[in-house]
């Protein structure tokens, strides 16, 4: 999937001080696909607000996301929720997984909104496939409680694969792992986005972890700077 942001502003009203503060002030950059990259920059830099708007989990004030040089602007409501399940995967610095559901019933949960069983015997398969390239396969029928830190993030990639998205957008997704779980991570992340031809967009402090990407974009006074 080919991404392009143009000129995208974003701004949120204070409304204890009663102004309007301006997080992105006119970024523009393109994502190849296949591509892995790194957005980095100081907390309160506005990270988070650019990987929600990738994610169409929010809009801009004004600009333009294109995916495939089709706008999102044009979409409603439910082309939008429909676009995101279907072709975005979200990985937190926190796993998100339910307590309550075994390892594979976590993965499956995007794909219950088709509710089509020939789709979800395939996606099972899926599950199974990639739990095993992970090393869990033996744990699918373990609750999160019974796994590591650095396991349950494994598991949580997959969920965001399930779907066989074109795009992976990732929160600080080493954050919580200690330094071999968060590097046994950053190399899953980047081995799927070769092997899968899927971009990969990681929002880090990292620099361990954004100088593994292909590219590192620094968010700097609502602007993007690339690092050479």
């Amino acid at each position: 999937m080919n991404i392009e942001l143009n000129d995208i502003h974003k701004s949120y009203y204070l409304p204890v001080a009663k102004v309007e503060q301006a997080v992105l002030k006119g970024v523009n950059f393109k994502i190849e696909q296949g591509e892995s990259l790194a957005i980095i920059g100081p907390s309160g830099s506005g990270k988070t607000t650019l990987l929600n708007l990738l994610g169409t989990l929010d809009t801009s004030d004004t600009g333009t996301l294109t995916f495939d040089r089709q706008s999102i602007n044009d979409f409603s409501t439910k082309q939008l929720a429909q676009f995101r399940n279907r072709e975005i995967g979200f990985v937190f610095q926190t796993h998100h997984l339910l307590p309550q559901l075994n390892i594979l019933e976590n993965i499956m949960l995007p794909t219950l909104a088709f509710g089509n069983k020939k789709a979800r015997t395939h996606s099972e398969t899926l599950a199974e496939k990639w739990l095993k390239k992970v090393g869990l396969f033996d744990k699918v029928d373990k609750l999160p409680a019974q796994l590591s830190g650095g396991e349950c993030q494994r598991v949580a990639v997959v969920r965001a694969l399930i779907n066989q998205p074109k795009l992976i957008l990732a929160d600080e997704p080493t954050g919580s792992l200690d330094q071999e779980s968060a590097d046994q991570l950053s190399k899953l992340l980047l081995q799927i986005s070769q092997e899968e031809k899927v971009s990969l967009v990681v929002v880090t402090h990292s620099e361990k972890l954004a100088n593994k990407m292909q590219r590192v974009l620094e968010l700097k006074d609502g602007k993007i700077v690339e690092r050479k």
